[in-house]
């Protein structure tokens, strides 16, 4: 039986573990990761008009937390659907 090795990349603020994921994390340390991120945020803004998102980066590691979306104010002829 092997010992598995425990990564010493483990962020101590917020206890992130690059190994815990299957095809790792994004981190903006990376340009492609950086890159990858840019194109999704254009290709969402692409399919949803009224969106903007914006990729948010934890500050100790540099690991991608979330995206945040911000809604646009709709056009004067937006059709508006009453509830």
């Amino acid at each position: 039986m092997t010992k598995i090795k425990k990564s010493t990349t483990i962020c101590k603020e917020c206890g992130e573990d690059p190994t815990e994921r299957m095809v790792g994390g994004l981190y903006k340390k990376n340009l492609l990761h950086r890159k990858m991120t840019k194109s999704f945020c254009k290709q969402q803004e692409i399919l949803y008009s009224n969106h903007k998102l914006k990729p948010i980066w934890k500050e100790c590691c540099g690991a991608l937390n979330h995206y945040q979306v911000t809604l646009k104010k709709p056009k004067k002829d937006y059709p508006r659907y009453q509830t």
